[in-house]
């Protein structure tokens, strides 16, 4: 099974591999860790965000073969759009499945997804998993419309 990372950060990492650590994975499970630099003005801050994404995905990686033993762990660096090079990873390195965390962000409310989840879990070819904060909200859609819970247990449910 192989299974691909994507990572934006620390923060979403943190969610990845606690996930990672409570799934029973096959034996000959691989994992690849992936960020996305995107475009930048200049060829040294291109050179800059380079090297700060090689030793993310290189500190995540260890942490990753840390806590599944017995187990391959590679990393990879790509530049340009997320979504696309997510999922174009993801096609050439045939995953079978995609962990990545649900980012958030203060002007957003909880219950969207961000445009780069969004993006990959309608664009790719494999399972994707997108691993929630526990403070986010749980919420249930329809029809593109966010249906609130009731307060009120005993209320009759709205159309």
């Amino acid at each position: 099974m192989k299974v691909l990372l994507p990572v934006d950060g620390f923060d979403d990492a943190k969610l990845i591999m606690d996930f990672v650590s409570k799934y029973r994975w096959p034996p000959d499970t691989e994992f690849r860790v992936l960020h996305v630099v995107g475009s930048n003005d200049t060829d040294a801050a291109a050179a800059k965000a380079q090297e700060v994404a090689e030793e993310l995905v290189a500190k995540i990686a260890k942490e990753v073969r840390a806590l599944v033993q017995e187990t391959q762990v590679s990393s990879e660096v790509r530049c340009g759009s997320a979504v696309f090079e997510i999922v174009d990873e993801a096609y050439h390195w045939k995953a079978n499945m995609i962990v990545m965390g649900y980012r958030t962000r203060p002007a957003v409310k909880p219950y969207m997804l961000g445009t780069v989840s969004t993006g990959v879990s309608t664009q790719a070819s494999c399972s994707v998993a997108i691993i929630r904060p526990q403070e986010c909200e749980s919420t249930a859609y329809y029809a593109g419309e966010v249906l609130e819970p009731a307060r009120d247990e005993s209320a009759p449910c709205q159309s």
